[in-house]
């Protein structure tokens, strides 16, 4: 797959014609010389235009709650993701390694990042 390749959401809007201009004008021609985009593309047609609605519908909801949970953590100052990696692996500053050590003891939802992030850390290691 190529770098500007369709994935399966932007499929079923170009496949519904839900793209702006400029988009669908490169998938046109990307499409021509992509296989799997064209492969991808015509499976996405098979399908019936009130199931492709739905579909971008229920991953738009999924996509904005998703935004919105994120939001609710940096509000709650809780750690991204990266942090709690760099965490793990000792590569922070002591002040904000303190401040996430202070952070997780608050925190339910930042400890069983941890615990996840710490549980596949010990069944697959670091691959720096």
């Amino acid at each position: 797959m190529k770098k500007k390749c369709l994935h399966l959401f932007k499929a079923y809007k170009y496949v519904l014609g839900m793209l702006r201009k400029d988009e669908s004008d490169y998938y046109d021609k990307h499409i021509k010389s992509c296989n799997f985009c064209t492969e991808l593309v015509n499976n996405v047609k098979k399908t019936p235009r009130g199931e492709l609605e739905d579909r971008i519908i229920k991953i738009t909801k999924a996509l904005s709650e998703e935004k919105e949970f994120e939001r609710e953590l940096r509000v709650k100052g809780c750690p991204t993701t990266d942090e709690m990696m760099n965490y793990v692996h000792g590569r922070l500053y002591s002040k904000k390694r303190a401040y996430i050590e202070n952070h997780i003891k608050s925190c339910e939802y930042c400890r069983e990042d941890l615990r996840v992030i710490e549980k596949i850390e010990k069944e697959f290691g670091e691959n720096d």
